[in-house]
């Protein structure tokens, strides 16, 4: 595998796949819109491929030669619509994927997420069925996943498709992490059904690490991971990790019954057009709090030999000092955007 095409390089995950890659001395082709910022994956010694991830005509030469592709490129983030998800997290996926196709490419890694199985409580395997959740970026990695399972069915192209929990690290568009503070800090984040649920996290050198491994090894091919780390934490306890690092009031304990309630008046309210745009609260985010699910890595550690090197209490040491409380860049000047993965 020495030349990997990477889309999603100013991404969380596609950052530290390109870290990765250099530690490795591989090269790697990065996409990148002309305005994005880049100043991280030139210093991981990626080599740019400017272009836009829906207009093909930009990059598609650049795969020829190329092993693997890793596609890391998606819509993320807060408040993103069925339109914009749909554009960026399925047409961008085909268009990938037929082009890879017709370069020649060997396999594709597909980055979804274990938002594809919906937020009920519950034990997730990679085997688990993924109902429509009605969410725009579940649902439309729902979509993206398909794709690449048919592709790797009808003998195209492998295909692995690798789905994280909440992913934390430095920088990235799109990153959980300062999002989080910043809600904290504005008091706009409460402990919905008084964060006893579990949460699970991994790191992403530990994604970058499991995306590499699905690249390489045949037994991956055709293959559906899971990426999550080994124990959870619960919602109270990771907020109050948060809040006493950064000096914050511990934000109030609210029942989830009342507040799933409430979501679903506010998405009737937006349905008939009755508010200025989406709504500010939905049942499926009282659920991403309130219900408790897992996602066993058992898959991973028998076809990959893989198992995350770092748990919460060392991924919470990596990243807290990297943000201030209203989750601007520790040192920088501007907050951390929220925005989709470059395209």
């Amino acid at each position: 595998m020495d030349t990997v095409f990477l889309t999603g390089g100013t991404g969380l995950v596609g950052g530290a796949v390109a870290r990765a890659l250099a530690q490795r001395g591989q090269r790697a082709l990065a996409l990148a819109r002309p305005t994005a910022d880049v100043g991280a994956l030139v210093a991981a010694g990626a080599e740019l491929v400017p272009g836009d991830l829906l207009e093909p005509s930009s990059w598609r030469q650049r795969l020829r030669g190329c092993e693997v592709v890793i596609h890391c490129a998606a819509a993320t983030g807060v408040g993103r619509g069925w339109s914009e998800s749909r554009r960026l997290n399925v047409d961008g996926t085909r268009i990938v994927l037929d082009a890879a196709i017709a370069a020649g490419v060997r396999r594709l890694v597909n980055l979804s997420s274990v938002s594809v199985y919906g937020l009920a409580a519950g034990v997730y395997d990679e085997g688990a069925s993924l109902p429509r959740t009605g969410d725009p970026y579940s649902d439309t990695k729902q979509e993206a996943e398909a794709m690449c399972q048919a592709a790797h069915a009808d003998d195209r192209m492998e295909t692995v498709t690798v789905r994280p929990t909440l992913i934390l690290g430095p920088g990235g568009e799109g990153n959980f992490f300062p999002t989080c503070l910043q809600m904290l800090s504005k008091k706009s984040l409460p402990l919905i059904g008084g964060g006893r649920a579990a949460a699970w996290f991994v790191d992403a050198d530990d994604v970058a690490e499991q995306v590499l491994q699905c690249a390489e090894r045949p037994a991956a091919a055709g293959r559906v991971y899971n990426s999550n780390s080994l124990e959870p934490i619960d919602w109270r306890a990771f907020v109050q990790r948060l809040v006493a690092y950064h000096g914050l009031p511990l934000p109030r304990a609210l029942p989830s019954l009342p507040l799933y309630a409430v979501g679903g008046v506010l998405e009737v309210l937006a349905a008939l057009h009755l508010l200025p745009g989406p709504p500010p609260l939905r049942r499926f985010d009282v659920d991403f709090f309130a219900a408790d699910r897992s996602y066993p890595m058992a898959r991973a550690e028998r076809d990959l030999g893989f198992r995350p090197r770092y748990n919460i209490e060392a991924m919470l040491a990596r990243v807290l000092p990297l943000y201030t409380a209203d989750g601007k860049v520790a040192g920088g000047a501007g907050p951390a955007r929220r925005s989709a993965a470059a395209r």
